[in-house]
């Protein structure tokens, strides 16, 4: 069976994240390999790398914040927002940038902000990634500001010394929600110090609960090995494989899981097939554990997520609480199968 698992690599900067996962694919000898959350080549630091199943699960794993320690080097503002671009734009700094100031800049930036996209990045428009319409025709068809977007900056921190700031560069570190671009961030924070800049280096330290500290380290000699060198490269892969109880159970994100015996043949029979099973109020306890069951069964509208294991699949379901007649106000509960991750059985289901 092929592997089905969650890797955290520590992307090198210079290759682009299709790099990784060619790389990985090549390793594992496996073809569905999928990565969350596209790092630019000149970026650093953590790529979730999805295997198998797990790439069902990206929707879910990338609702968590982002964090990123990122430079802005002040003075020259470029058609990328960072250092491979073109040059569009040269002023010079301030003189009179101080720590103060750049907090009070930083601090209209937390919270709720409506950020403009870079024109080279993979928004869409027309169902094609922007950076087509720039490396095609040198230009957007359309007002890029039509894309701005609202994103939230949860935190934003300052962490320039002294010897930086004379060069011109801000060190900063940022947590923010899933689409927020810190190129654009480093283009507006240097535009309101009342200069230009862009984004000289960005290192992503955490995806939702996953940290860049945990992942394996990759060098340029790993990501270009030839076939003979795979085998130190995938063994080294495979002993950082995460399983999907790794990630999602208690050791992760903290999805419980259900198990359905061999010998419950209906309930197994129906789960296989992609179909709705109740579950008897009696026995939530015994499935879900307490504090779960009394969730489901006293919060109707707040349905459950986690997943359901049979001994030929594994789906992601959900569960809530449901009445057995109208005028019922004793709770049962439904497992529905959702999306079927791992499987052993060809005649398993997928749920629609």
């Amino acid at each position: 069976m092929n592997p089905t698992g969650l890797l955290l690599v520590d992307k090198p900067e210079g290759f682009t994240s299709h790099a990784i996962v060619a790389m990985v694919r090549r390793a594992l000898g496996t073809k569905r390999v999928g990565h969350l959350g596209t790092l630019d080549p000149f970026a650093s630091g953590l790529l979730p790398i999805m295997i198998g199943g797990m790439t069902r699960m990206g929707d879910t794993l990338m609702e968590g914040d982002k964090v990123y320690s990122f430079e802005i080097s002040l003075g020259t503002e470029t058609d990328t927002l960072d250092g491979s671009g073109r040059v569009v734009a040269t002023l010079p700094w301030p003189s009179d940038i101080c720590e103060a100031r750049i907090e009070a800049v930083l601090t209209s930036f937390r919270g709720e902000i409506l950020q403009v996209p870079p024109a080279y990045s993979a928004l869409k428009h027309e169902g094609r990634p922007l950076y087509e319409y720039m490396r095609t025709q040198g230009h957007l068809t359309f007002d890029i500001e039509t894309k701005a977007r609202r994103v939230t900056i949860k935190s934003l921190i300052s962490r320039t010394t002294e010897a930086s700031l004379k060069e011109g560069r801000l060190l900063l570190e940022v947590r923010c929600t899933k689409g927020t671009y810190v190129r654009s961030l480093a283009r507006d924070v240097a535009r309101s110090l009342g200069t230009v800049g862009h984004c000289s280096a960005l290192r992503r330290l955490e995806v939702g609960s996953f940290k860049a500290r945990d992942a394996v380290v990759l060098d340029a000699a790993d990501i270009k090995a030839s076939v003979a060198e795979l085998r130190r490269v995938s063994a080294q892969l495979q002993d950082a494989l995460m399983t999907i109880e790794d990630v999602f159970g208690s050791k992760g994100l903290g999805h419980a899981f259900v198990s359905v015996p061999a010998t419950n043949t209906l309930m197994r029979d129906r789960i296989n097939a992609g179909n709705r099973v109740p579950l008897e109020k009696a026995s939530l306890a015994d499935w879900l554990g307490a504090a779960t069951a009394d969730q489901i069964t006293t919060e109707p509208d707040s349905p459950w997520h986690g997943f359901v294991r049979t001994p030929e699949s594994l789906f992601w379901a959900r569960i809530r609480g449901e009445r057995t007649t109208p005028t019922d106000e004793t709770l049962c509960a439904v497992v529905e199968p959702l999306k079927l991750i791992e499987s052993t059985a060809a005649a398993v289901a997928v749920p629609h």
